[in-house]
Order: structure tokens, then C-alpha cells, then sequence
């Protein structure tokens, strides 16, 4: 049972990923929405209310906060939302094709026939 709960973590991890670089990458370069900052934003509450929901049906274990856990968070936050907000800004100009995503996101590589 818990190696299938970790599976079906790891696939939904991968195809949010993968569907979240799809999405974006469409909503920058096609329909000429220029607000990355705002992308990432709405990311980090999608995030977060996900991970709330997975706490509360006991998917996840919640932990008690302590201050090194608050400020490992705050540098892990800092650092995935300028990370995010770099990507998201290139994907304007970068062209990035469901295999490319596909390659950047799964474990192993995948290759065109």
C-alpha cells in the first residue's frame, strides 16, 4: 500500500510539472500574457492549498513548526519562486516542445523516433 501511495505521488508530481510548462508556455508565447511574476504567484497558492488538502484527507503527516523548519522553508520559498519566475520570463523567448518538457521532467530521457 505505501509503495502505491508513493507511485501515485510521483505520478501526479510529474504530470503537474509537466501540464504546469505546457500551460505556461502556451499562456506566454500564445496568447501574450506577460505577467510571469503573477504565473508564479498563483503557482505558490495552487501549492499551497494542494499541500493543505493533502494534509487534511492524511495523504501527507503534517510536523510541528520550529524555527529551523520556518527558516529552511523561507530560503526554499525565496529560492524556487526566483527560480520559477527566471523560467516562466524565458519561455517567452525559448522554445520549448512537449518532448523537451518531457526530457526535462521524467527520470529517464526520452528521444524522438
Amino acid at each position: 500500500m505505501r509503495v502505491a501511495k508513493t507511485a501515485l505521488i510521483l505520478v501526479f508530481y510529474f504530470a503537474a510539472n509537466i501540464l504546469t510548462v505546457v500551460g505556461n508556455k502556451w499562456l506566454i508565447s500564445i496568447t501574450g500574457y506577460r505577467q510571469p511574476a503573477t504565473l508564479s504567484q498563483l503557482h505558490a497558492m495552487t501549492c499551497a492549498v494542494l499541500g493543505g488538502l493533502a494534509m487534511a484527507i492524511g495523504c501527507v503527516p503534517s510536523k510541528p513548526l520550529s524555527l529551523k523548519l520556518v527558516s529552511s522553508v523561507v530560503l526554499l520559498a525565496i529560492t524556487t519562486t526566483l527560480s520559477v519566475v527566471l523560467c516562466l520570463a524565458s519561455l517567452g523567448y525559448l522554445p520549448a516542445s512537449f518532448v523537451q518538457v518531457g526530457g526535462g521532467c521524467c527520470l529517464t530521457r526520452v528521444h524522438r523516433a
